[in-house]
């Protein structure tokens, strides 16, 4: 859950203490860094399986999520609430 909304604090700074910001608006930042404190967590995961475990099979599944809210902002930064709602309709018509 760490991943989502809201984007404006960071959260649980401590466990990115290497972080610098790459130039982005603050929110894309955040979400940026959260995706990062995630892999590292997956990586650490998958470590400490394989050490605790060393001769069982795991099957982890993991699944994708929405785009996070300022997604359209940065796809298309000119376009209002109704375009991107017509846009995503017309995408989600091909994909059925």
């Amino acid at each position: 859950m760490a991943n989502h909304f809201p984007w404006d604090e960071r959260l649980r700074p401590q466990l990115t203490p290497g972080w610098h910001d790459l130039g982005n608006a603050p929110d894309v930042e955040e979400y940026i860094r959260r995706q990062a404190m995630s892999a590292q967590e997956y990586r650490k995961l998958r470590e400490r399986l394989a050490q605790e475990f060393p001769t069982e099979s795991f099957l982890i599944i993991r699944y994708g999520d929405h785009q996070p809210q300022f997604g359209a902002r940065l796809i298309d930064p000119s376009l209002g609430k109704e375009q991107i709602a017509k846009r995503a309709e017309s995408i989600g018509s091909t994909l059925s």
